[in-house]
């Protein structure tokens, strides 16, 4: 992609639907008969898999727009505030350490600085984040 604005406006909408997602409940992948005994399981798509999704196409980025490493990770961190589930703040955790390490493999001086701040303010706002809930919630 040449342009980041249009990815930061894309990230900006990314994490509107996962914070949706996030609110969601997440149903039994068995499906049950008249009798009550499973006829059909289905491979359940669970939260993580859309973070997955949603930001491992960015990897690549790290060296070619700073910015938008860092915008991916402001929407770590406010993402962070509509989580529900301990499973949940761990794919945004796996998501946020993944960027920072490989800013470090691959980024130096002001834009590692940069990325190295808001990486920081995201681990602030997912350590707040769920503090309360159990993970069966």
């Amino acid at each position: 992609y040449n342009d980041p604005f249009t990815v930061i406006n894309c990230l900006d909408w990314l994490g509107v639907s996962l914070c949706d997602l996030a609110g969601r409940q997440i149903h039994s992948p068995n499906h049950y008969g008249a009798n009550r005994q499973i006829r059909a399981i289905e491979d359940p798509i669970y939260y993580s898999r859309f973070v997955e999704i949603a930001f491992n196409k960015f990897h690549h980025t790290i060296d070619e727009h700073a910015d938008v490493i860092v915008h991916m990770l402001k929407t770590i961190a406010v993402i962070a505030g509509c989580i529900h589930r301990k499973e949940d703040k761990e794919a945004l955790l796996k998501q946020a350490n993944a960027f920072d390490e490989a800013a470090h493999r691959k980024l130096t001086g002001s834009n590692l600085q940069r990325i190295e701040v808001q990486y920081q303010a995201t681990l602030r706002a997912l350590v707040k984040a769920v503090p309360q809930v159990s993970e069966t919630d």
